[in-house]
């Protein structure tokens, strides 16, 4: 410990270290090094120790610097304790016997132990501050005084010397050693003060001096009214023994309150010993006199006699003692003159201390004028030369701000004053934070307005779309209107105050914005951007215009930032075209040959610009809006997701009808809010088609042969192959590696096409089984198998696989949904006739067949018995908690379709979660064949949604499969 830089914590964590926890155990690797550890541990306890009593006993440190402070109170409150020691006993004038007050007895005590306790927590200090404890160290330190101050001297003499039977000689020592610990008491509290006057914070002022004496005087009148009392009791014992030896058989243990005494005993003493009134020829009771007369030596009435002996030694200390008439005792007249001893120096004492207060102060009063007057010749000439300094910078920084000079005078005033009073050099820059509140409200007041013209000005360059680079100049000239003319300058005035090279030239800069952005919109909407561009677009332009460099709109893609070129090239009509599914592959010369012909336009809300069975006359690429459609098998209008619109005129320059016939529309259509577009015709298309009929037969050839590797499409007429080509599209979800863009159990909605990298198939119920489809394959032929289905395609086939990405490539892929295959075979059924499935089943029993066939226990089951079943299958929404309870009746088979459902246990945390193509309730397909039949099995889980989900079931109730049961027993025995 004797390296000041190793603190508490580090202690404590090298103490910790030293031992291995493992899993809240320590490890015992041997006797001899776990001992030596637990050692190393108990050290550092000891270690601790000794730090945390170091810094309490620091003598530089807070905490005994508060004990000096409690020191010296704690001394004083002990010295007007003391005293009650002496009122202790009392005298019973009845019995003419002495005793002891025992509550005052137990209150002294208490106090002061708490007193001795300071006292020895102060002598540890003093031990602790020692550098080596030798007899001679502890000699010239105070420590000796310090225990003398401590010995029990009041609780010994007056708890246990104080008898009757003690002798006067016995009585006369004690009173020497109870006068004689008040010697280093008081000089106990004189260091005290002196050291705590010494100290940095200890400097006494001079009315607590001037306090501290009169207090002096008091504590003084206290401890003499004490010994009076005391003394008083001790005159009239004395005079009891006197008068107990003039008769036999009487001995002084009789004087104890404890002992009998004999009424002949009273009437002696009371003839001996009168009080009231005294005989001084029998006894003469001198200065005591008073005391005994009052009875307050027999009076536990503390108020009484406290306030009474406080009065006696307060007025003979005052009056030196020239009231005292004392008998001839030897003792008592040592009292008296010590008393007026006392008073005269304390008297003394306290007119030196006045009349030195009193010279003291008077020089202070006039070193205090010569201060002041150098001090003020000293601030003027620094006045001066702070004025000088300061002056320009505070007009500069007025002037900077556009604060009127008026506020010089008291910003000056105010600058002089911190850097007098304060002694520091004021920042100009940070001036606001010294001026007076008032002063910098009206400044921020001033500057609020400045601001609020700076706003203006900044909406009035805005609407005119002028440089913000001319606010500076525009501000200037208005504080100068402010500050010469005191008035302000309206808005619409604000061109009229700048000099007239500075007008022609906002002249000629807003005409030229004008222009471009006449320009630039134009630009836009023929090449089918968003309006909502061309702020962003016109920023820049009014930059380089700022600049006085000109703007071509045609190469306007060079000054924009790199985020926004890639945005507008995403709207630009080549770049539409080539996310065209058919044009993605097409010559850039056809392309460009069909941009050329694209026009801009705008449609009211809810237009129909397409009819059912209609011939189609113009094909839409959608820039802003929306469009809703609907056919026969769909009445009702719904959104659709779409960036293009009439895609059958793409595949009309490969028809056989063209160009005499235009493609007839199979959805009435109708646009949305807020719809513009890019418009080709067919007449456009039949311009282009017809000059690049080249290319267009070997993209057609590129998309037939694509369609062709499928083995139902393989030997399918090419006018019907080339019908699919406007629905195929690319899917977006096989771009993530991570995500399935097919899930297993799932309806199949669409036909998928790789055209590149690969995908991985799996089955979960098969973990083994996978399988890779690279670009050129398919997946979803059998969607082909059910076209001309009448349920389809609102029931469609289930998947039997999840596919996704490979782990080293994106895919990308196409597809053609259900809906549009069902669209094109309505067209051309004789071509699908040759199609259809050999199953027996229509499409809604196939697929319930196949969810069906996922239950082990109906994986052998006869065919026939398992239409009956599917003829009792139930689609259901739930959309609530709780579907089937624990412990309940199982009522129903349930088989999820959509969404997922949760199975769980009462009294556990697990959850099971049920996806598409699972089940629930198999144990009730047993229940037929149980015993306690018709008894329902109960529920072993309870089946829940989530709140706010809406999950779909295919649902088999109990009493539907009794029936089912009833009829094909044999199949279930």
């Amino acid at each position: 410990m004797d390296n000041p830089e190793i603190t508490l914590q580090e202690i404590v964590q090298s103490s910790v270290s030293n031992s291995e926890p493992t899993k809240g155990k320590f490890v015992v690797k041997d006797g001899h090094e776990t001992s030596k550890r637990w050692s190393g541990l108990g050290t550092s306890k000891i270690a601790v120790g000794k730090m945390v009593l170091k810094e309490i006993l620091d003598p530089e440190g807070p905490i005994l610097e508060k004990w000096n402070l409690i020191f010296v109170l704690s001394c004083l409150f002990a010295v007007l304790l003391d005293p009650l020691f002496l009122y202790t006993p009392l005298i019973n004038q009845d019995m003419k016997c002495i005793g002891l007050d025992k509550k005052l007895k137990i209150a002294a005590v208490v106090f002061r132990s708490i007193t001795d306790f300071v006292y020895i927590v102060k002598i540890i200090f003093h031990v602790y501050k020692l550098e080596k404890v030798t007899v001679m160290a502890l000699w010239q330190s105070s420590i000796l005084v310090d225990v003398l101050a401590v010995l029990p001297i009041p609780q010994v003499v007056i708890l246990n010397f104080f008898r009757g039977s003690r002798s006067l000689e016995a009585m006369k020592f004690m009173n020497f050693l109870v006068l004689v610990q008040y010697v280093p008491r008081v000089l106990r509290i004189y260091l005290a003060c002196k050291e705590f006057k010494n100290s940095p914070k200890g400097k006494f002022g001079l009315w607590i001096k001037g306090g501290l004496n009169f207090f002096m005087y008091t504590l003084a009148s206290h401890i003499f009214g004490a010994f009076w009392y005391f003394f008083s009791i001790q005159r009239m014992l004395t005079c009891w023994r006197y008068a107990c030896r003039s008769e036999d058989g009487c001995k002084p243990s009789t004087f104890d309150c404890h002992d009998h005494r004999s009424n002949r005993y009273i009437r002696l003493l009371n003839d001996k010993c009168p009080t009231n009134p005294s005989d001084s020829t029998l006894f003469d009771f001198g200065i005591f006199l008073d005391a005994l007369q009052s009875s307050i030596v027999g009076s536990k009435n503390y108020s009484q006699k406290l306030s009474k002996c406080f009065w006696w030694g307060l007025r003979n200390l005052s009056s030196l003692g020239s009231n005292l008439q004392p008998s001839i005792n030897t003792w008592e007249t040592l009292f008296a003159t010590f008393t007026s001893i006392t008073g005269l120096l304390l008297f003394l004492y306290l007119i030196g201390n006045l009349q030195m207060y009193m010279q003291v102060e008077s020089a202070s009063k006039e070193q205090l004028r010569w201060k002041t007057e150098l001090e003020n010749m000293m601030r003027t000439e620094r006045k001066m030369r702070i004025e000088r300094s300061k002056g320009l910078e505070v007009e500069q920084w007025l002037a900077k701000n556009g604060l009127p000079m008026r506020l010089m005078p008291e910003i000056m005033e105010k600058v002089v004053q911190v850097d007098l009073e304060q002694n520091r050099d004021v920042d100009v820059e940070n001036i606001l934070s010294i001026l007076p509140l008032q002063l910098q409200r009206d400044i921020l007041v001033y500057k609020e307005k400045l601001e609020e013209e700076g706003r203006k000005i900044e909406l009035w360059l805005s609407e005119n779309r002028l440089p913000m680079r001319l606010k500076s100049e525009i501000m200037e000239k208005v504080v100068q209107q402010k500050r010469d003319e005191n008035r302000d300058v309206h808005v619409d005035n604000f061109l009229s105050i700048l000099p007239e090279e500075r007008r022609s030239y906002i002249e000629s800069y807003k005409r030229k914005l004008q222009e471009k952005d006449l320009e630039v919109g134009s630009w836009l909407s023929k090449n089918g951007i968003p309006v909502d561009t061309k702020s962003q677009i016109m920023e820049k332009v009014q930059v380089e215009l700022e600049e006085n460099r000109d703007v071509e709109v045609k190469n306007i893609l060079s000054i924009l930032p790199s985020d926004l070129q890639r945005r507008l090239e995403w709207y630009m009509p080549l770049s539409r075209l080539k996310r065209v599914t058919l044009l993605e592959r097409m010559d850039e010369r056809v392309l460009k040959a069909i941009c050329e012909n694209l026009q801009p336009i705008e449609f009211p809300a809810k237009l129909v610009i397409m009819q059912e069975d209609q011939p189609i006359e113009d094909l839409f690429f959608i820039v802003v809006g929306s469009v809703r459609r609907h056919s026969r098998n769909r009445p009702m209008f719904q959104e659709y997701e779409t960036e293009l619109c009439g895609e059958e005129l793409l595949v009309w320059p490969l028809t056989t009808s063209f160009p005499a016939v235009l493609p007839r529309a199979t959805k009435t259509v109708m646009v949305g809010e807020g719809f513009s577009a890019l418009l080709l015709t067919a007449s456009d298309i039949k311009s282009v088609g017809s000059k690049f009929r080249p290319q267009w037969d070997l993209i057609t050839s590129y998309w037939l042969t694509m369609l062709k590797k499928v083995p139902k499409l393989q030997y399918m007429d090419e006018e019907v192959l080339k019908e699919f080509l406007p629905h195929l599209n690319k899917q977006d979800q096989f771009a993530a590696r991570s995500s399935y863009g097919i899930q297993e159990n799932v309806p199949l909605k669409s036909m998928y096409f790789i055209t590149e990298g690969s995908l991985k198939f799996t089955k979960s119920d098969n973990g083994d089984e996978e399988f890779f489809r690279s670009a050129g394959e398919f997946y979803g032929e059998e969607l082909l198998d059910w076209v001309l289905d009448t349920s389809f395609p609102a029931i469609t086939p289930i998947s039997t696989h999840s596919a996704l990405c490979s782990d080293h490539n994106e895919a990308t892929v196409l597809a053609i949904t259900a809906e549009d295959l069902k669209s094109v075979a309505s067209k051309f059924s004789s071509h699908f006739s040759t199609l259809q499935t050999d199953s027996q089943f229509d499409l809604s029993t196939f697929v319930n067949l196949t969810r069906l066939k996922k239950v082990p226990k109906l994986q052998t089951m006869d065919e026939e018995v398992l239409k009956a079943i599917s003829e009792h299958l139930i689609t259901k929404v739930f959309n609530y908690l709780k579907i089937i309870e624990e412990g309940k009746p199982l009522h129903m088979m349930l088989f999820i379709v959509k969404g997922n459902a949760y199975l769980e246990k009462k009294h556990s945390t697990d959850t099971v979660m049920l996806k598409p193509g699972q089940f629930y309730g198999e144990e009730l397909l047993d229940w037929p064949s149980w015993t306690s039949f018709p008894t329902m099995p109960l529920s072993m889980f309870t089946v829940k949604v989530h709140h706010g989900e809406a999950v779909e079931f295919l649902v088999l109730m109990a009493n539907d499969l009794e029936k089912v049961v009833s009829k094909f027993r044999s199949h279930f025995s």
